[in-house]
């Protein structure tokens, strides 16, 4: 039996209200990190809708994986480029952005009001399943991206130097050491032949260079002395914009750059991050809005909204400028093993970072802990949704603790 052939999408422009209404219910409705928000978007916005074709989707996606940044906001910002101009774009990634945001703060002024349920036992059941989820996401990213020996090899040495020096830094330089040895010693990997179909505009120069310089900034921001010697929103804001900018290969990715820039520094405590953190793996929308409980924890509404722009934009600006002209580099072979060597240092990374910060931080040597921790990965694996996965670790915290 043939195929049917795909359905072309509308060749009508979508009004920036129309945009932001849609995404703004994915915003309300998709939980479960950027792999399960993509599942979404292309059934909302390829299949029923139909403004964009898969072949087009197919192209969104690869680019927003190969920059630095939050996935699936990315993906609904160039989705939104390609259907409504600039306006949107941003009416897009305001609408998916907003709903996560705004509960989170809600969440983060609860909690700085009545600090007592950072303690609570049903609270550290909920760390011990934010532990479980980062488990599954390492388990999945070793059989996506570190098969064959180069690639093992390097997840393997990115793990063990991580270990070694106990700093998230060196994980961003084995990381960026990855990127040039993979796209050397890498294999070949086929390119999807469905990404031949998507033309962009080529972008004037200077946007591309003016948006390279905004994520340099960020990324040397946190460093400066002015931001080091300033109040605790200026140097929550440079450490955010820094963690933005070097979030490479899924969203887990910011669990120990946060991890480094803001619990151990001193600006949030270890368990009152780790509770938001958890909480954002249940509330729809993108996890980068733990930000927003960050931001409100330290300095109220306008923490919030600094903390959220502060982590969402080097990416998001990075995805803006690179997007018309994607269509000249992604048909490189040394990019795609680049990409590929990269991604294989990344899971080393995040492998590092739950074994000796999110385990110890969240279970450590509790037994009762530990059990909430597994049942809730075996849940997980098969497939049980977040939201009942969640509760159930908070009921056994309240029970067992």
């Amino acid at each position: 039996m043939v195929d049917a052939p795909e359905p072309n999408a509308s060749s009508e422009s979508v009004s920036p209200s129309t945009l932001f209404k849609a995404f703004f219910i994915l915003g309300c409705t998709a939980i479960g990190g950027s792999l399960a928000h993509l599942s979404a978007f292309r059934e909302s916005l390829v299949v029923r809708r139909r403004w964009i074709t898969n072949h087009s989707f197919a192209d969104v996606v690869t680019l927003a994986q190969t920059l630095p940044g939050p996935t699936s906001t990315q993906v609904a910002l160039g989705i939104g480029l390609l259907r409504g101009g600039f306006l949107g774009g941003i009416a897009s990634i305001l609408g998916f952005i907003l709903p996560g945001a705004a509960f989170l703060t809600f969440v983060g002024l609860f909690v700085t009001w009545n600090e007592s349920i950072v303690r609570s036992n049903w609270s550290a059941g909920l760390r011990a399943f934010a532990c479980a989820v980062v488990a599954l996401a390492v388990w999945g990213m070793i059989r996506r991206l570190t098969h064959g020996n180069v690639k093992g090899f390097l997840c393997a040495a990115a793990f063990l130097i991580c270990a070694g020096w106990n700093d998230p830094l060196a994980g961003i330089a084995c990381i960026a050491f990855s990127l040039i040895l993979g796209g050397v010693a890498c294999p070949n990997r086929v390119e999807d032949a469905s990404s031949q179909h998507t033309r962009l505009k080529p972008v004037h120069f200077a946007l591309s260079i003016g948006a390279l310089l905004i994520v340099v900034i960020a990324i040397s921001g946190a460093w400066l002395p002015m931001s080091r010697n300033n109040g605790a929103l200026v140097q929550l804001i440079a450490a955010l914009a820094q963690s933005g900018s070097l979030v490479f290969g899924g969203d887990h990715v910011i669990l120990p750059l946060l991890e480094h820039s803001v619990v151990l520094t001193g600006l949030i405590p270890a368990d009152s991050f780790l509770t938001g953190y958890s909480i954002a793996q249940v509330v729809p929308g993108p996890i980068f809005n733990v930000a927003a409980f960050a931001g409100v924890s330290l300095t109220g509404w306008t923490g919030a909204c600094a903390a959220t722009i502060a982590l969402f934009l080097p990416g998001l600006v990075l995805m803006g400028a690179v997007f018309p002209i994607w269509n000249e580099f992604r048909h490189s072979c040394f990019a795609r093993r680049a990409l590929d060597g990269a991604n294989a240092a990344v899971t080393g990374v995040v492998g590092w970072a739950l074994l000796f910060l999110v385990y110890p931080q969240a279970v450590g040597t509790s037994i009762p802990l530990g059990t909430i921790a597994l049942i809730s990965f075996v849940m997980l694996w098969y497939r049980s949704p977040l939201p009942i996965v969640a509760a159930v670790a908070a009921a056994m915290g309240v029970i067992l603790m």
